[in-house]
């Protein structure tokens, strides 16, 4: 796999996040409730289009993300959290090829896992470890690896 990676600065962002995805195929499913929510029972606004997954090393499910802007408020009864990313330096990967209609999700997986542990390796001996959080980015049809340096990885939850 030809790996492209590219360096770019992220803003704060504020995100709204579901618990563990026990079924990453029936993502739109979950996709639909939490924009329910977020437009009956909330204060929020969803900033874009983009869906992000956060995957971890220490979480065998990713969650599913949406970019927020709204005043904190508590979360607790709906099994959601709400989540600050400060401003940082992501490492994006676009894979090419690859939609999200003809998404093959273990496919998906196998190959995100790969080059966190290729990128690992390779940035290991230069300018030191990755987080052990990354997100798969679904840009309408595109779809994105963001990677983040353990130092510069931060998150502050509500």
């Amino acid at each position: 796999m030809n790996m492209q990676i590219i360096k770019m600065n992220q803003g704060r962002k504020r995100f709204l996040k579901t618990g563990p995805l026990k079924d990453f195929n029936n993502w739109l499913t979950y996709l639909a409730e939490l924009k329910s929510f977020l437009s009956l029972q909330s204060g929020f606004q969803i900033v874009g289009g983009k869906v992000y997954f956060e995957l971890s090393s220490e979480d065998q499910f990713p969650k599913m993300m949406l970019e927020v802007i709204g005043l904190p408020i508590s979360l607790e009864q709906n099994a959601l959290i709400l989540a600050d990313l400060e401003s940082l330096d992501v490492l994006a990967h676009k894979l090419l090829g690859f939609d999200i209609f003809t998404l093959d999700f273990d496919q998906l997986l196998k190959i995100a896992w790969g080059l966190k542990r290729t990128l690992e390796a390779s940035l290991k001996k230069q300018q030191g470890d990755l987080s052990a959080i990354f997100h798969i980015v679904f840009d309408h049809d595109k779809i994105e690896l963001h990677f983040f340096r353990q130092k510069d990885y931060i998150q502050n939850q509500f």
